[in-house]
C-alpha cells in the first residue's frame, strides 16, 4: 500500500483516524527533530499549546521557533482562519514561524488566495511522486 492510500484511508476513517494520522506524524517530527538535538513540544506534555507541536529551537531550515499544525483541511476560509489565528496569536512573536501540514493537498487557488491575505507568508507545496 503507497502511503498517500494509507493517509486517505485514515482520513476517510473518521476522527479516530484524523487523529491517528496526526499522531504519526508528531513522532515522525519528534524523531527528526531530536536528532538534530533539539525539542518538539506537543499537546500531551503542554496541554495550552493552541497548535499540534512546538519546535522552541526550529529545525531544518526553519532557524527561529516553529508552530507547526496538522490538518487535513482543504477550504480557504479554515486556511485562512488558521494562518490568522497564528498571526493574533499571544505566544508567536515577529521571529516565530508556522509550519502547515495538510494531508490533502490545497488547490492552487486556495494558496494563492491565503497568501494575498496574509502578509508575509511564506508557503510550500509537497506533491505526491504520482
Amino acid at each position: 500500500m503507497e502511503f498517500e492510500d494509507l493517509l486517505n484511508r485514515l482520513n476517510d476513517a473518521g476522527s479516530r483516524g484524523r487523529y491517528m494520522t496526526e499522531a504519526f506524524f508528531i513522532n515522525l517530527f519528534r524523531i527528526h527533530i531530536e536528532s538534530q538535538g533539539k525539542t518538539l513540544i506537543d499537546e500531551s506534555n503542554d496541554r495550552s499549546l493552541f497548535f499540534d507541536a512546538f519546535a522552541p529551537e526550529g529545525f531544518d531550515n526553519f532557524n527561529s521557533p516553529t508552530f507547526i499544525e496538522f490538518t487535513s483541511v482543504t477550504s480557504l476560509k479554515k486556511l485562512i482562519w488558521r494562518l490568522n489565528t497564528y498571526r493574533n496569536s499571544d505566544s508567536t512573536s515577529s521571529d516565530t514561524q508556522l509550519l502547515i501540514v495538510s494531508t490533502k493537498p490545497f488547490s492552487k487557488k486556495t494558496l494563492e488566495e491565503a497568501h494575498k491575505d496574509i502578509s508575509n507568508t511564506n508557503y510550500w507545496t509537497v506533491r505526491s511522486s504520482r
